[in-house]
């Protein structure tokens, strides 16, 4: 017989915001009060619950066929033809909140699912917001695997086998995250406003009798901020993510003082975290905890602070009538979905570049017409919070020369347009330059330093360049030309 703790056991099934089978106020049994039955009926209830959700006011499923589906291959065992007999909102199942949806005698034995039919789905936007055809409400595409089905594994204690339900009352909760569950499409908050919600499921599934709870509060002292409608998330050491509808991360959203409480979580190791908007991140950055059985984990705090950082230099110059007033300086982040940041320079050259989230930045100046900077660009690694100063540039003139030539062939169907050409320096601290050939096979390679370079062709498989490389020396202010190459088959 498979326990939790070596009693039987009493299942705890989540539905990631949004479903749960069974009262707030509904007298359960503990772990300490329950005796071990080895005759009599195995008694199966479901319980729906749900946690709060942004910009949603009513997130409504009808939910009809449940059933347990035998862990030897058995035929389903229905449990309920219509779970919650029409429409129920969700979000009235708040926190420790459930409603019933199904509660049957069944025969004890190992069960290796629990399926769930959804009729229907609909949403309703929170006051004062609409989709772009002014309703308020819509009725939802409900998936064709929520429409035969939603399977829900059921798992034992150590998560390494099917659930088996013993004689006695075993108790299942699906908790139905609404925030993942329904899914905005477009922003609420731009004039183009939400133009649909797309429905998908999402499940967690843990013991009623064995579940434990994490609390603590979000704080803040950063003027303007607000710590309430934060989502708080407790996620499995071991990853939160499994196939299907399923899930095991949990989510709670923080109230207007900061608090928040998760329910209903397995026994087991978790992280703690918060999500934060732009700009911001908390402290600690997550928390990591173990819960055991009927564990109630209070005090699991964190403070919203400004984790944007900066960068701050001088650009300074010998040259005389060159002005170092004005330049533009932009931070341009690795991560492309991060736009670049830009400061201009004061009287004395000084510049300062934020906020900027923490990553890695290529800091570079417009230094202005046949001018250059040295370095020609500075890479910054930026921590949360990070202060990074003395990212300083001369602004020199631009002595930099050219590079060009033709690359041609006599194989057919071979194009001589878009090759890369790349001059290599030998000296490391120099970056390679490349320019790529137009359809005449000609390239002109720019802003080339003095110095000494190799010069060579990308080509395609099969191919190779006659000669294989060049070896020149740039002077300053100097066009190399004539750097041709041949294309030719390899081992031509």
């Amino acid at each position: 017989m498979q326990r939790w703790n070596n009693v039987p056991v009493r299942l705890l099934s989540v539905l990631v915001s949004g479903m749960v089978v069974a009262g707030c106020g509904e007298e359960t049994v503990g772990v300490e009060d329950q005796e071990l039955m080895l005759d009599g009926p195995a008694t199966i209830r479901i319980l729906l619950t749900d946690a709060p959700a942004d910009y949603i006011a009513a997130a409504e499923v009808d939910i009809g066929r449940v059933e347990l589906l035998p862990a030897d291959g058995g035929p389903p065992i229905v449990i309920s033809e219509d779970g919650t007999d029409g429409f129920v909102n969700l979000l009235d199942f708040q926190a420790a909140a459930t409603t019933p949806l199904a509660d049957a005698e069944v025969e004890a034995g190992t069960f290796a699912q629990l399926r769930l039919v959804v009729e229907a789905a609909r949403v309703e936007l929170i006051e004062g917001y609409a989709f772009r055809d002014g309703d308020t409400m819509k009725d939802l595409k409900v998936p064709s695997g929520a429409q035969t089905g939603i399977k829900l594994n059921l798992r034992d204690a150590d998560d390494d086998g099917p659930l088996e339900i013993v004689p006695g009352e075993t108790v299942i909760v699906l908790d139905f995250d609404v925030n993942r569950s329904f899914v905005l499409r477009g922003n609420p908050d731009t004039p183009a406003g939400v133009h649909g919600v797309i429905f998908k499921p999402t499940i967690r599934v843990s013991g009623m009798d064995v579940a434990a709870s994490l609390s603590g509060t979000v704080s803040t002292e950063l003027e303007g901020v607000s710590v309430e409608g934060l989502v708080v998330s407790a996620t499995p050491t071991d990853g939160g993510t499994v196939p299907g509808y399923q899930t095991r991360t949990a989510t709670s959203t923080t109230a207007a003082d900061g608090t928040y409480t998760i329910y209903f979580l397995v026994p087991g190791s978790y992280d703690v975290t918060v999500e934060t908007p732009e700009g911001l991140g908390t402290e600690p950055e997550a928390v990591s905890l173990s819960l055991a059985y009927n564990e109630n984990a209070t005090g699991v705090d964190f403070e919203v602070i400004d984790i944007s950082g900066s960068i701050s230099g001088t650009v300074s110059t010998a040259l005389t009538d060159v002005s170092v007033e004005g330049l533009t300086v932009t931070a341009t982040s690795e991560d492309e979905e991060v736009e670049p940041v830009t400061a201009a320079t004061a009287a004395d050259g000084t510049y300062t570049i934020e906020p900027l989230l923490p990553g890695s930045y290529v800091v570079t100046v417009e230094a202005g017409d046949d001018l250059v900077t040295d370095p020609a660009q500075a890479t910054v690694e930026l921590g949360p919070g990070e202060e990074v100063a003395d990212v300083d540039f001369e602004v020199i003139e631009d002595v930099s020369g050219t590079i060009s030539g033709t690359v041609s062939t006599s194989l057919a169907d071979v194009s001589v347009e878009g090759l890369t050409v790349t001059a290599t320096p030998d000296d490391e601290a120099l970056e390679p330059v490349t320019a790529e050939t137009a359809a005449d096979g000609t390239y002109t390679i720019e802003s080339v330093p003095p110095g000494a370079y190799t010069v060579t062709v990308g080509v395609g498989a099969g191919q190779a360049t006659s000669p294989t490389e060049v070896a020149l020396e740039v002077a300053e202010d100097e066009d190399e030309a004539d750097v041709d190459f041949e294309v030719i088959a390899t081992g031509t």
